[in-house]
């Protein structure tokens, strides 16, 4: 940067301008599993506790109102986030079964692969749940170090599954997974190279099963009733405690005004779990708009106007195009999501209008309840096995009311089947 301000003094602003396109910012990627619409305290009738951490986060730059996680369930989802494209694609459609290994496939590359060769610092730190064969793993995927766990849950207090890079440790020592994981991302960044980028994914597992809290969190919560909510709560102050030391790390080192940070729930808060999505309907495993819009703030200082609020609607898939749109990398066509960083610097310039899909359990038994979502502007078709309704969005947030409109019905019917027909069968059913 010192050379680029020389050579603008002596007028040599072409090769000053090629030196501030290959300017590479630290990309910080926060994911928090089963977190609410309304789980932070910044949201429209949020919680009974505060986040401020959290939403510190949402104020440094864009509130996405209309945030779209790529799916209902936890692996679908960050299969689609570190990819830009639908899961659905390579099978991956639900979360995996127990004892089942297989996950994002090879022929398939991760934000971080593509990250890597443009010289960036890679890390994996929390909840993995994206493939646990050897060769489907963080080391093998593109990231310089990993410690977390490989399957969809493990314990707080006694966590079974720890890893770190390639070998298989013990959980011995920790007091709370969610501090552990503040403590290795601080770690990770105290070690960086500082005349290097890096890119940090930080998937938190809180506020997943199980519903455990330090007493000292339950304490902060004593305010509400005894019961799942409580512990939920509880929980959500861990993780937004365990961002905030996070963030005061990278101001610490002097970074912040050089991290694009993406914060997003893998998807809706599960009911049965003590989350809430209000005012929206339903939750974790199902497509209304409980299951998948969900808490997402972007930023970046200096860049992207703080304090904005958009309508969007951008999905976990538009991470991957915006964040090889901030790293300068070169653009991939394979991928579903778009580059919304024209979008978030300047409130001019629309997202690009596409339909959003999602799909879960196509195939599964009878047991298993068939869901296909589309939006499209602020008309949305929820098919839920097999009998479709439409909603508009624009009108009808909560989705209480089905439309009777026949035009948007086929319409949106005919967009739907052009997608499924591009999607592979899923490989395999799963849990919730």
């Amino acid at each position: 940067m010192k050379r680029c301000v020389g050579a603008l003094a002596l007028g040599l602003t072409l090769a000053c301008s090629s030196a501030f396109a290959l300017e590479r910012p630290n990309i910080l990627v926060i994911v928090v599993d089963d977190l609410g619409y309304d789980g932070p305290s910044i949201a429209p009738g949020g919680p009974p506790i505060q986040t401020p951490s959290i939403d510190a986060l949402a104020k440094r730059g864009v509130r996405v109102s209309n945030g779209y996680a790529v799916s209902a369930v936890c692996a679908p989802a960050r299969a689609g986030l570190l990819t830009g494209r639908y899961p659905h694609r390579f099978g991956f459609e639900n979360n995996q079964p127990a004892g089942e290994r297989r996950g994002v496939p090879e022929t398939e590359t991760l934000l971080s692969q593509r990250l890597k060769p443009l010289g960036y610092q890679t890390a994996a730190i929390g909840k993995w749940h994206i493939g646990g064969l050897p060769k489907l793993r963080p080391i093998a995927r593109g990231f310089d170090y990993f410690y977390g766990f490989l399957p969809s849950t493990t314990d707080y207090f006694k966590p079974q599954n720890l890893m770190r890079n390639t070998t298989q440790i013990s959980g011995d020592g920790i007091t709370y997974l969610t501090d552990t994981f503040a403590d290795e991302a601080v770690g990770f960044l105290r070690k960086t190279n500082k005349n290097k980028p890096w890119f940090l994914y930080l998937a938190f597992n809180a506020v997943h099963v199980p519903l455990e809290a330090k007493p000292q969190l339950m304490a902060r919560v004593s305010h509400m009733p005894n019961g799942k909510e409580r512990t939920y709560a509880a929980m959500v102050l861990g993780v937004d405690d365990a961002i905030g030391r996070v963030m005061q790390e990278v101001s610490r080192l002097g970074q912040a005004n050089k991290t694009f940070v993406w914060f997003q729930s893998d998807n809706g808060g599960a009911l049965w779990e003590g989350g809430s999505n209000s005012p929206l309907k339903g939750g974790k495993g199902n497509l209304y708009e409980g299951g998948i819009r969900v808490p997402t703030y972007i930023s970046w200082p200096g860049r992207i106007r703080a304090g904005r609020v958009m309508s969007g609607p951008i999905s976990g898939l538009d991470l991957v195009p915006t964040a090889l749109s901030v790293a300068n990398g070169p653009k991939a066509k394979e991928l579903d999501g778009v580059d919304v960083l024209p979008a978030l610097r300047s409130a001019s310039v629309p997202v690009p209008s596409r339909p959003l899909f999602w799909r879960l359990n196509t195939t599964c038994g009878s047991a298993w309840t068939k869901f296909l979502a589309v939006r499209r502007g602020q008309w949305k078709l929820v098919g839920k096995n097999g009998v479709p309704s439409v909603y508009n969005l624009l009108t009808d947030v909560r989705e209480a009311r089905a439309v009777n409109n026949p035009a948007v019905l086929k319409s949106l019917t005919a967009v739907a089947r052009t997608w499924q027909a591009q999607m592979p069968q899923p490989k395999w059913c799963g849990a919730d």
